[in-house]
């Protein structure tokens, strides 16, 4: 039995779920409690080959429909964030600051 198939499983069904809750607005939930039963017997290898990959393209379905349905913008706001480094930088915090020598 391939213990690495169901670890690597376990990751990548988290991060499905971590990326379904971001993009449903939820924020970005680290701690899961509420699953960790579940992934703690996904990455022990209690579901079969046939379960784990019947699961993953479960948990990717949903992932699809959130951004599907997300409100997130497709691509960064690029002066927002140019606003928000100057201002920072403006503050003059030197950890901030690139340490550029030339």
């Amino acid at each position: 039995m391939d213990t690495q198939l169901f670890k690597h499983a376990m990751h990548l069904i988290r991060l499905l779920m971590t990326g379904t809750d971001i993009l449903a607005g939820k924020g970005i939930i680290t701690n899961r409690k509420a699953e960790r039963e579940f992934l703690m017997d996904l990455r022990n290898g209690k579901y079969s080959f046939e379960q784990v990959f019947k699961l993953t393209d479960e948990y990717q379905e949903r992932f699809e429909k959130a951004a599907e349905a997300t409100v997130l913008q497709f691509e960064p706001n690029m002066e927002d964030i140019e606003r928000l480094l100057i201002s920072l930088y403006e503050v003059g915090d030197s950890t901030l600051t690139p340490n550029i020598t030339i």
